[in-house]
C-alpha cells in the first residue's frame, strides 16, 4: 500500500515557492506531486510483480520456450525457412530432451537441451 498524499506533498513546497529550483507555480507543484504519485504506484507494481514471477528453469521450462518461440517464428512467418517443430522427449542415449526444426530444402535443427 502507497501512502503518499498529493495534498500533503504541494504542502511542504508552497512555502519555497520559486526558491532554490522549486517552480513558482502551485500547479507545477501539484502535476510534480501527481507525477511523484503515479511513478510510485508503478514501481510498487513492478517490484510486486517481480516478487511473484519466481522461475525455475528446468529441461521442460526451456523447452517449452524454445518450442514456443520457434513454433511463433514459424506461424506469424517471421521465419519462413521454418515448415514445422517438433518435440522430442528423451530422444537421445544421454536422456535428453530435444526440439528439431524442419526446414526448407530438407534441412534440420536439432536442438538438445540440458539444464545443468
Amino acid at each position: 500500500m502507497l501512502n503518499f498524499d498529493v495534498d500533503e506533498e504541494v504542502e511542504i513546497w508552497i512555502p519555497n515557492r520559486g526558491k532554490g529550483g522549486c517552480p513558482d507555480s502551485i500547479m507545477d507543484l501539484v502535476h510534480d506531486a501527481e507525477w511523484k504519485q503515479k511513478t510510485l504506484e508503478k514501481l510498487l507494481d513492478d517490484l510486486q510483480g517481480n516478487e511473484q514471477e519466481v522461475k525455475v528453469i528446468t529441461k521442460e521450462s526451456v523447452e517449452n520456450e524454445l518450442y514456443d518461440f520457434f513454433n511463433d517464428k514459424m506461424k506469424t512467418g517471421d521465419a519462413p525457412e521454418i515448415e514445422r517443430v517438433g518435440r522430442y522427449p528423451n530422444m537421445y542415449v544421454t536422456g535428453d530432451n530435444g526440439i528439431v526444426i524442419d526446414c526448407i530444402g530438407g534441412k534440420q535443427i536439432r536442438l538438445i537441451i540440458q539444464v545443468d
